[in-house]
């Protein structure tokens, strides 16, 4: 009696993976899922690939990379700013 192939969620090993990545890629394209193992541990998971939502967009700076430098050079002075309070702040004005 032959084995069924396991066609979704496959489980391979390491070293199958890399012997015939390019048909574990190829089940990728058509949507299918691999989980690799080591040692019978999973360690990854080779999934079809999700292009980035349209909505996503990229803020412009509103320092210049000067004044990020400027803290840098200054690490151990004491700061009169709570980072995390900024960040929060400006987290709600978005």
């Amino acid at each position: 009696m032959a084995k069924k192939k396991k066609e979704a969620g496959d489980t391979v090993n390491v070293a199958a993976a890399k012997a015939r990545l390019s048909q574990y890629l190829a089940r990728a394209k058509r949507g299918q899922e691999t989980i690799v193992t080591e040692f019978r541990v999973p360690v990854a998971k080779i999934v079809p690939f999700a292009p980035m939502d349209d909505d996503f967009e990229i803020i412009p700076p509103t320092e210049s990379l000067d004044s990020l430098r400027a803290m840098a050079s200054d690490r151990g002075a004491k700061r009169s700013w709570d980072s995390v309070s900024l960040l929060l702040a400006d987290r709600e004005e978005r």
